[in-house]
């Protein structure tokens, strides 16, 4: 095989290498927050499927600092929400 042959492989195996560090740094920090003391965390259900985080949060800030705005989307479409989200706030007062 010729060198320029080799070289897309070895792209190849660095954005493996790239995936992975990727995939573990979200696992860790996914496991860091399933640890971590829970805060105020509400859900809100019956969402019209074109409300973003921005909505949530003009409306939800009233009642104390957020932490979070989790809303799942659709597979396959990131502009169309499932129809809840999560907030999560500084502590459970607020929530």
């Amino acid at each position: 095989m010729s060198e320029s042959e080799n070289t897309p492989k070895a792209e190849v195996v660095v954005n493996k290498e790239e995936k992975s560090k990727k995939s573990s740094k979200e696992k860790v920090e996914k496991e860091e927050r399933i640890r971590a003391p829970r805060t105020g965390r509400i859900i809100v259900r019956n969402l019209g499927f074109d409300i973003g985080q921005k909505h949530l949060q003009s409306h939800f800030q009233q009642f104390g600092s957020i932490l979070e705005i989790n809303i799942p989307s659709k597979s396959g479409n990131e502009k169309l929400n499932r129809g809840f989200g999560f907030i999560e706030y500084n502590s459970k007062d607020e929530a």
